[in-house]
């Protein structure tokens, strides 16, 4: 991450949003975009995986795993993106709720396959799913990462000319 010092704060910060957004939010937005590009990455890894060692049926389940992965991980960032703009409790409020309501709604996806056992028995690879989960995780942290190294983060500080011995 670039820290970049500018000496007055504009109301809004110029970028590919034509300036309509706040920092935060554009930070956000940054990385939910790498995410989202480095998940669908490791989603299709796992899939050409998955199809040459088992099939339509491995490339299937490493689908449904990295579907459910992005889901939970991008509803998670959009929450974020609203909570950014909010008061710190609030916005703490609305993030953890969201997080509840998110595992719960895992929690309701494996009750509900649970019940259906034998009819997933047939076509559930434990395998593919494992490895469809874990390279869209991969890919999500690894997008997030990568765009955050790469993200400008602009510092109002009219005390840094002084602490620094002049401008930057």
């Amino acid at each position: 991450m670039t820290v970049v010092a500018v000496p007055e704060a504009p109301e809004r910060l110029p970028g590919r949003t034509g300036g309509r957004c706040s920092q935060g939010v554009r930070l956000c937005l940054g990385m939910l975009r790498g995410a989202l590009v480095g998940a669908h990455i490791g989603l299709v890894t796992a899939m050409g995986l998955a199809l040459v060692g088992n099939g339509g049926v491995g490339a299937a389940n490493a689908a449904i795993a990295g579907a459910l992965v992005i889901v939970f991980f991008a509803s998670g960032q959009a929450v974020q993106l609203l909570a950014t703009e909010m008061a710190d409790g609030t916005g703490m409020a609305m993030l953890m709720t969201s997080y509840l309501a998110r595992i719960v709604a895992l929690g309701a996806i494996l009750v509900l396959a649970m019940s259906q056992q034998a009819r997933l028995d047939a076509v559930f690879d434990r395998t593919n799913f494992f490895l469809g989960s874990m390279l869209a995780l991969l890919g999500w942290l690894g997008g997030v990462l990568l765009t955050h190294s790469h993200q400008r983060v602009f510092v109002y500080d009219r005390d840094a000319d002084d602490q620094f011995g002049g401008s930057r």
